[in-house]
């Protein structure tokens, strides 16, 4: 018989995921929700002092870029910053220009 021609094994078409829960050991910090706290892109824009357009782009951006930028919920088709996710932002932004600033 030609060996193009003998049989070969079949192979399985189900592949094995391995998943595992996350690691809940730490609780949570408390998320504030509340109407004052949540911000809409433009407001957001205005407290970190850029445009509005460059929020989107970097919420647009995120996945093949890897753009380091605040969080955001979509809730529908509304976007919704928190200011706590902001302020983090900010200082981990300060904490990243200073230590790559000079030191005179």
């Amino acid at each position: 018989m030609h060996p193009r021609l003998a049989a070969k094994p079949k192979r399985s078409t189900t592949k094995a995921v391995a998943y595992s829960m996350p690691d809940i050991s730490e609780p949570l910090a408390p998320v504030n929700f509340a109407l004052e706290n949540r911000f809409s892109t433009q407001t957001a824009a205005h407290y970190l002092g850029i445009r509005a357009e460059t929020l989107a782009r970097w919420r647009s951006e995120r996945r093949t870029l890897g753009v380091e930028q605040p969080n955001f919920y979509r809730i529908g088709k509304k976007i919704t910053y928190l200011k706590n996710d902001l302020d983090a932002f900010l200082l981990k932004r300060g904490e990243a220009s200073l230590a790559t600033s000079r030191v005179r």
